[in-house]
């Protein structure tokens, strides 16, 4: 089965991928945190990817880069499905999140 996103033509964006060890001062000295907040808005998912993606993004192949070009271009010609998948992840991801918490709480024996 093949499998596309947005951000990654054969696998699923890594949203726990590790930042490189010294990225705290190139952020810091470049104010990089503030070019992420204007261009998500406050949102905090759109946030991580962006942040994830351009501290990480040094070790991108010409191909993923045309991809991520073509991905783009089509999104915005077609913005309503962009809005339409990005509320689906926002809810798959939250309702992974409450089944972590549940599974979390149903788990745990309480401590007396």
């Amino acid at each position: 089965m093949r499998h596309e996103s947005l951000m990654c033509r054969d696998r699923d964006f890594d949203l726990k991928h590790a930042l490189p060890q010294n990225v705290d001062a190139p952020v810091q000295d470049l104010e990089i945190e503030t070019l992420f907040e204007a261009i998500t808005a406050g949102d905090r998912l759109i946030h991580e990817i962006a942040r994830i993606a351009a501290l990480t993004g040094a070790k991108v192949k010409l191909e993923e880069i045309s991809y991520h070009q073509r991905a783009l271009d089509d999104a915005l010609r077609n913005p309503a499905v962009v809005r339409n998948e990005y509320e689906h992840a926002g809810e798959a991801i939250e309702r992974e999140k409450s089944s972590t918490l549940a599974s979390f709480v149903t788990l745990t024996p309480l401590v007396e």
